[in-house]
């Protein structure tokens, strides 16, 4: 049985989803565009559509349980259809959680290690890019911590 294209978006919603991942799923399952057009319009009235609210949960999640760093944070959102400003005030919003993080993150990894040897401080610049942050913050950070150690 085949249910129509509003209650099929509906049942998809029960996990909050981004518009872009909505439609992905109604045209994988066949629905025409003027139908997926009023499902998505009746979701976003209804209020279980709203990628503003979805990106400022998302990053503040990702922030605050898994530690990504906001490149890492950009790309995930990207690869669910969201990019642009909204993401951009979302994490502007959220710097001194980021910068807490990527301390945070440094204190972990460096702990114990001798960071006078390159390859090591490289080590952890590493770690951190693949975190989520950039180099010139990572390499700063690090270098803010070995300035703290001394």
């Amino acid at each position: 049985m085949k249910y129509t294209c509003t209650k099929c978006c509906l049942m998809f919603l029960k996990n909050t989803r981004t518009e872009a991942e909505t439609i992905k799923y109604l045209k994988d399952n066949d629905y025409s565009e003027s139908e997926i057009d009023e499902a998505i319009k009746y979701a976003k009235e209804v209020g279980y559509i709203n990628d503003i609210d979805y990106i400022n949960a998302y990053v503040s999640d990702h922030l605050l349980i898994n530690k990504w760093g906001p490149q890492k944070i950009i790309f995930k959102l990207k690869e669910k259809g969201i990019s642009g400003e909204a993401v951009n005030f979302a994490l502007m919003d959220n710097e001194e959680i980021i910068k807490k993080n990527l301390y945070a993150q440094v204190e972990k990894k460096a702990k114990g290690l001798n960071l006078e040897d390159f390859k090591t401080k490289q080590k952890v610049i590493n770690h951190l890019i693949s975190r989520g942050y950039d180099y010139s913050s990572a390499k700063n950070a690090l270098e803010d911590y070995i300035d703290d150690n001394r």
